[in-house]
């Protein structure tokens, strides 16, 4: 199993082997900023990656196209930035991201 820590609200969730960082926050009772429901088009749900990137999935050509043009500068990626809507981890990771609230609290920001 998998941890993921979100900061700055200090969220911290299990999450399964093979769930993307998205969908077990999802699964878990909290709202992640996302507008295409996490195909990896629309980029929103991208993440900073703070610690424990040597744990997360590699990352898929359909991850990088987006990044490249939804993030990049001049078609390169941002280092230590992710989608949580595509990546996976299999270890600790801890990871900058505004805006997951309990579902409840969704649309307000931390």
């Amino acid at each position: 199993m998998a941890t993921l820590r979100v900061n700055p609200a200090g969220i911290e969730l299990d999450l399964l082997e093979g769930e993307t960082l998205l969908d077990g926050a999802e699964r878990m009772g909290y709202s992640w900023p996302t507008i295409c429901g996490g195909v990896g088009m629309c980029t929103l749900c991208w993440v900073e990656v703070e610690e424990g990137a040597e744990n997360l999935s590699e990352m898929s050509p359909l991850e990088a196209n987006a990044l490249s043009i939804g993030r990049g500068r001049d078609g390169e990626i941002e280092p230590g930035v992710r989608l949580g809507c595509q990546v996976t981890a299999h270890g600790r990771v801890v990871v900058h991201k505004r805006g997951v609230n309990e579902a409840s609290r969704a649309g307000v920001y931390r």
